[in-house]
């Protein structure tokens, strides 16, 4: 590994990253660029299961860096928000302020339901201002972002994901570079708790990639023939999908709503296809940015939320789950690539 990269992954639960008050001392050799990527609903044991299957991102990973074994988390509510913030603030949810994705919360003499982890109405998405706003607002404690900065006040912070729970979380309180992707438009999108515009790169990004990747009406299985037995026949499991639908291939045109441009960008981005939208963001940040080649140690997270999905389609042990891994296994190796 690059010595000049500190690099955490979380894995569905475990978290390994360089302190950043730590990093920050470091000298001409030290780290650079600390990195966060985290796989939502990555259960540890698939990364065993399906092992044969990796030789990309998660094969390196495991050759070349460090697992524990015994990493978890010790509260019960692993929602996406509540896990992000835990692993951003390394605090238990009671005390980050983020114990779910939404809870009710009192109100005087009243229980209001429906709180969302990072609504705020007073952070309209810039460029959206019929969508609900969004910041770090519920959040009661900094996390490894805003100690970054502490550090060192000329640091960059980037948080990248499709999910805004999940983009916000792991930026903390720190009004960095936050994008995630808008549900059933397929741009990236920030409010205005961070900035009031969208800086060129990421306008060029959500005009020229983001259509070529949400393009193909098409899932096909990329798995070889002679891995699809580490995981089950999902053939008429009612469970699937829609009930129908449960094999490959997954067709645009009996999937999603016909004509419905919002639902075949629901459709398209609960599959692999989101999580390279994030990674290839993430690579045009680090070079538009000149993450971690300026002197002070940056942070970059990724946070990939197509597992999750799978996994809430289709199940753990899908085959679509296996897809899914294989490809995320190859974009995550050329994410490594190209932080070389």
């Amino acid at each position: 590994m690059n010595l000049r990269l500190a690099i955490g992954i979380s894995l569905g639960c475990a978290l390994a990253a360089a302190p950043a008050s730590s990093a920050a001392q470091e000298g001409p050799d030290g780290p650079r660029l600390i990195v966060m990527v985290t796989v939502d609903q990555l259960r540890a044991d698939l990364l065993d299961r399906f092992q044969p299957a990796f030789s990309g991102g998660f094969a390196r990973l495991r050759r070349e860096g460090r697992s524990y074994l015994s990493a978890s988390h010790a509260h019960a509510v692993t929602h996406t928000a509540a896990g992000h913030a835990t692993l951003s603030t390394g605090v238990f949810p009671a005390r980050s302020g983020i114990v779910a994705n939404s809870w009710t919360q009192r109100d005087g003499d009243e229980w209001k339901p429906g709180m969302y982890a990072v609504q705020d109405a007073s952070a309209p998405i810039v460029g959206y201002p019929q969508a609900e706003g969004r910041s770090p607002r519920n959040l009661l404690r900094g996390g490894l972002a805003d100690w970054v900065m502490k550090a060192n006040p000329a640091a960059r912070v980037v948080s990248l994901s499709l999910k805004d729970r999940a983009a916000i979380t792991m930026a903390g309180k720190a009004r960095g570079e936050v994008y995630w992707l808008l549900s059933g438009v397929g741009r990236f999108v920030t409010s205005t708790y961070y900035r009031d515009s969208y800086p060129d790169w990421v306008t060029e990004f959500n005009d020229s990639m983001m259509p070529a990747i949400l393009a193909d009406t098409a899932w096909e299985s990329s798995v070889p023939p002679e891995d699809r037995a580490l995981a089950r026949d999902d053939e008429g499991v009612p469970f699937e999908g829609d009930g129908v639908h449960t094999t490959f291939p997954h067709l645009a045109a009996l999937e999603a709503v016909p004509g419905d441009s919002a639902a075949f960008v629901g459709w398209a981005l609960a599959q692999p296809r989101a999580d390279r939208a994030v990674l290839e963001l993430g690579k045009r940040a680090v070079r538009e940015l000149e993450l971690g080649q300026r002197g002070p140690v940056d942070f970059l997270s990724v946070s990939l939320s197509a597992t999750d999905y799978v996994g809430h389609g289709y199940g753990p042990f899908s085959q679509e789950q296996l897809d899914n891994l294989i490809r995320l296994d190859q974009e995550l190796g050329a994410f490594l690539e190209y932080l070389d």
